[in-house]
């Protein structure tokens, strides 16, 4: 079978065109985001790791949690969450509709990752949700304060650092004014007591492997058009 070739203006304009398509496909895998499973869970589905929504075992401590993942327990089959997960899931989360959102990483800072969404609208200068909010209601929380005039969501979920502590995820989600903004942030200098006893701390639990995003349709028929590209422009330049 003969392999027509295209001239390379045609060549080149396809490939482009195929190339945007894929990265514009990859673009919309990055930004996937939090999805609610309605199963007292969340998926983060970058990573396709399943998260145990805050305010489900904030009952218990962090040691008691732990004796409950064993096979047969309350909570086989998960695991508690490390550091770089942790981190992972805030930007995943957040980082795209943050207004401000600070990366300390590779720096040893104690707080290595910070998100702000300012609940204002610009225009009028009232209240209007951050664009943390729909992340924030996938995730759940942990306890609700009321101090008029507004409500205060806790979220706090308690890891493992990678030196083997423990500290925590920290969200204050606030409704309600215009002049309180919304925070998630991780703190690393393992502070947190395995026995501390507080209903609005959870211990973060995670289910499932990392995975890579395979490569969708639209990438891997760019590659191809590439390569029929290559070869058709390698037996053009061998033919002169």
């Amino acid at each position: 079978m003969k392999i027509k070739c295209l001239p390379f203006g045609k060549v080149a304009k396809t490939t482009v065109a195929a190339t945007i398509l894929s990265m514009c496909s990859m673009v919309n895998l990055a930004q996937a985001g939090i999805i609610n499973t309605d199963n007292d869970s969340f998926i983060d589905q970058d990573t396709g790791l399943e998260w145990m929504d805050f305010g489900i075992n904030n009952q218990y401590t962090y040691s008691q949690v732990s004796n409950m993942l064993a096979p047969g327990n309350l909570y086989e089959g998960w695991r508690i969450a490390t550091e770089d997960e942790v981190i992972t899931l805030v930007i995943n989360a957040f980082f795209a509709d943050a207004d401000r959102f600070l990366d300390r990483r590779p720096e040893d800072h104690p707080v290595p990752v910070f998100a702000v969404g300012e609940n204002i609208n610009e225009s009028t200068g009232s209240y209007e949700a951050s664009g943390l909010k729909a992340a924030f209601d996938a995730m759940s929380f942990n306890l609700q304060t009321v101090d008029s005039p507004y409500i205060r969501y806790d979220s706090i979920g308690m890891y493992q650092t990678n030196n083997g502590a423990i500290d925590g995820l920290y969200i204050y989600d606030y409704r309600g004014v215009a002049d309180k903004n919304d925070v998630a942030l991780v703190e690393t200098n393992g502070g947190i007591r395995a026995d501390f006893d507080t209903p609005s701390y959870s211990t973060m639990l995670v289910k499932g492997a990392t995975e890579v995003p395979e490569p969708s349709t639209l990438a891997i028929f760019a590659l191809s058009i590439l390569g029929l590209g290559l070869r058709c422009l390698k037996k053009t330049h061998h033919s002169k």
